[in-house]
């Protein structure tokens, strides 16, 4: 199955809609989602949110959260728009308190890529499902090993 991660919390969560979003939600015991984060746009991040519309779940107001380079990208390709314009998915805010979105290379071209830091109570977590190497990547964050990165960002 291609990366993906599942929140559970007062509502259900997923990042990354692949290909396999029936398996992802499978995993999850068949929660509702509320809401999807994208990492990015690449095909295996994002193919998933067609099953969205309504020849398939028939998703109302399901919370996209996306960087602005994504939700232009989303809205440049007619199969995604019309899940916004039929109220399949609606784009939110991305970043909070408890969700930081941090930006890696990898393969940067109409959109950037991020890796997400979720903050709980107990325990931080980054997600980072793509990066270019490492070398390029702690260059771009500014640390000197992964170690080092995740020490910064208090990430277990």
């Amino acid at each position: 199955m291609p990366v993906s991660l599942g929140l559970h919390g007062e509502q259900f969560g997923i990042v990354e809609a692949t290909r396999c979003i029936g398996d992802q939600i499978t995993l999850m015991n068949n929660s509702p989602i509320s809401e999807v984060w994208l990492t990015h746009a690449h095909l295996g991040h994002i193919e998933g949110l067609g099953q969205f519309g309504r020849e398939s779940f028939n998703s109302k107001n399901v919370k996209l959260r996306c960087s602005e380079s994504v939700t232009n990208y989303v809205m440049k390709h007619p199969i995604w728009k019309k899940l916004i314009e039929r109220g399949n998915l609606t784009f939110a805010k991305f970043k909070s308190d408890t969700i930081v979105p941090i930006e890696v290379p990898h393969r940067a071209q109409d959109f950037d890529t991020l890796s997400i830091l979720f903050k709980g109570k107990n325990n931080n977590i980054l997600f980072l499902p793509d990066h270019d190497t490492w070398e390029k990547t702690l260059d771009f964050v500014g640390y000197n090993s992964p170690k080092e990165w995740f020490s910064s960002l208090d990430a277990n």
